[in-house]
């Protein structure tokens, strides 16, 4: 595991902050009670909002509840970061947030009837009202993961190039081809 400084990590009341003294890493463990509050954390579009805020201390998870229509991402914490004098993220909670579905009748249909209890791997997409998430459903999670590795393995197979076997640097998922300066025909031979 890295540590960087002034990271704060979280065991149940408990909290480990990692200080840097000279080229020794120092470990202070401090007790999560007697931390001062977190201001209040408000995620949109879910059950904490001004009138139910979450509350807590540093390592503190709050539990939430997405509005119809959305869907919980990540963990809303209680947290510090500091580095040096610089504070990212001071006593505030953080993380965890409700992403919006796509609202055409098809993207809820699938959520409410295809994908219940399978494995569903979700993409970007936009629909009337905006950016938003669409769900493709499988059988199950080894049927998912096959399908991101499928998807993987495609992008690195268009990425070489065909004569050398390097990579190239960059490509144009767009147009699902690699820029033109880059691509040769199978029987380009150089000199």
């Amino acid at each position: 595991m890295v540590f960087r400084r002034g990271q704060a990590l979280w065991c149940p009341g408990v909290v480990v902050v990692v200080v840097v003294v000279g080229s020794f890493l120092q470990l202070d463990v401090l007790s999560a009670a007697a931390s001062p509050p977190c201001s209040p954390g408000i995620v949109p579009n879910s059950n904490r909002d001004a009138g139910n805020p979450c509350t807590g201390s540093i390592g503190e998870e709050c539990s939430f509840t997405c509005s119809s229509g959305y869907y919980a991402t990540g963990k809303h914490v209680c947290t510090n970061y500091t580095v040096g004098t610089e504070h990212f993220v001071e006593m505030k909670f953080f993380g965890g947030h409700c992403e919006r579905v796509c609202s055409d009748p098809s993207a809820v249909e699938k959520e409410a009837t295809e994908c219940v209890g399978a494995a569903k791997i979700r993409f970007n997409s936009t629909d009337a009202s905006g950016p938003c998430f669409r769900s493709t459903c499988f059988n199950s999670s080894d049927a998912a993961l096959r399908h991101v590795a499928r998807g993987n393995f495609e992008v690195w197979r268009q990425l070489r190039h065909p004569t050398t076997g390097m990579y190239v640097d960059n490509y144009d998922a767009v147009c699902t081809r690699a820029p033109r300066e880059t691509v040769h025909p199978v029987s380009w031979r150089p000199g």
